[in-house]
């Protein structure tokens, strides 16, 4: 039987030592692109939606018009959206004092479908800081700036005028048509519709805020 001596046990024990070292170094570096995805990952991924309660004098007006009738019917729905200053959030509106709560879900988004594609990017038009404000009335704005948007009101007009610097031409629609996903036809608490809104947000990015007013007393200390 042959014996190896000190120093040969020595150096393969050095080998081995750097061999562990160099592979665990190659592992760490292997890692470290996986890593760098998962902190992209959280870094992309959708903002949640905040939460803000409803003005109260929005509430106040909006039951008093339609609490002793339906709440939830259509036309209230819209009464409700009218009365909200926001062009693209969702509304969670829970109902039902000594009943079964009821809840209202829907998504407001107003925006101005052009007459033609090349006119505003995606299709579509909505306010931003670099836009003028689109101004609203039965009559056409006096000493408009080129680009300026005028919604003809009166009626069921939904008409979007634009000045190009020496006329008002047709730019598009306005549309302002609630969506909704719940409609008070069935049993639903508030943190349920709520949680149903907050999911509904991921997938509608521009929706930042989510108006919310609980009415109901059900279940309620």
């Amino acid at each position: 039987m042959r014996c190896r001596s000190p120093s040969s046990a020595r150096a393969s024990g050095r080998a081995t030592l750097s061999a562990t070292t160099s592979s665990r170094g190659a592992a760490s570096l292997d890692r470290q692109p996986q890593a760098d995805v998962l902190a992209r990952r959280v870094d992309e991924s959708p903002q949640m939606a905040k939460e803000r309660a409803l003005a109260p004098v929005i509430v106040e007006t909006w039951l008093a018009a339609w609490a002793p009738r339906d709440p939830f019917c259509d036309e209230s729905v819209r009464h409700l959206q009218s009365l909200i200053p926001d062009d693209h959030c969702f509304v969670v509106v829970t109902l039902g004092v000594g009943a079964l709560p009821r809840s209202l879900l829907f998504r407001r988004w107003r925006h101005v479908v052009p007459v033609r594609r090349d006119l505003a990017p995606h299709g579509r038009w909505l306010p931003d800081d670099a836009t003028p404000a689109m101004i609203e009335g039965p009559d056409a704005p006096a000493a408009p700036r080129p680009g300026q948007l005028w919604h003809q009101t009166g009626g069921k007009a939904h008409s979007v005028f634009r000045w190009d610097g020496t006329d008002w031409t047709l730019y598009g629609a306005l549309r302002d048509d609630p969506i909704i996903s719940k409609q008070g036809t069935q049993e639903c608490g508030f943190m349920e519709a709520l949680a149903s809104a907050h999911d509904l947000a991921t997938w509608n990015q521009g929706a930042e805020i989510i108006y919310t007013f609980d009415g109901s007393t059900w279940g309620n200390a």
